[in-house]
């Protein structure tokens, strides 16, 4: 079996405290490295494209929820995964760039510019999201995605205001 770094600190720690239960630290550890991992790598990609995480996120949304006659800031906001307050500022930046247009009685809709942009940067971060899961095989990948849909699930029906 793989060791990785996880393994040297549970080992460290079940040398010094015998008593502790490390497990559950170990994967929450785990969890918070790979994500850590990917969002570099995600990052790294978006920023070649002149894009940040959140920047995309309201590209991405806005192509999902995209109507002739704009997506109305409201649902924009359900679809927003961050703070309200910094939708705006995401959406007014995008906006300068040409990217999206605000139609008024706050609605907002890509430009041609914007859907351009989104025709190149989905299929390459779709590309990239497939090399970081490279290491699992199609059904660890369901396994994993139900696993992490449990928690997920659970957190969000205990949601207190918190992401």
């Amino acid at each position: 079996m793989e060791r990785d770094s996880v393994d040297r600190m549970v080992d460290g720690w079940r040398e010094v405290r015998p008593d502790l239960d490390v497990a559950p630290a170990g994967v929450v550890s785990r969890l918070a490295r790979v994500r850590d991992h990917q969002d570099y790598a995600i990052e790294s990609l978006l920023s070649e494209l002149g894009l940040s995480g959140p920047t995309f996120a309201v590209l991405v949304s806005l192509a999902r929820l995209d109507r002739p006659d704009g997506v109305p800031v409201g649902e924009l906001l359900d679809a927003w995964s961050r703070p309200p307050s910094t939708l705006g500022t995401r959406v007014e930046r995008l906006a300068s760039q040409g990217i999206v247009e605000h139609l008024g009685g706050g609605r907002y809709r890509l430009t041609d510019q914007g859907r351009d942009l989104f025709e190149r940067a989905a299929p390459a971060h779709l590309r990239n999201a497939d090399r970081l899961l490279a290491p699992l095989s199609a059904e660890e990948r369901e396994q994993l995605a139900g696993l992490l849909r449990k928690l997920l699930a659970r957190y969000e029906a205990e949601d207190d205001g918190r992401p």
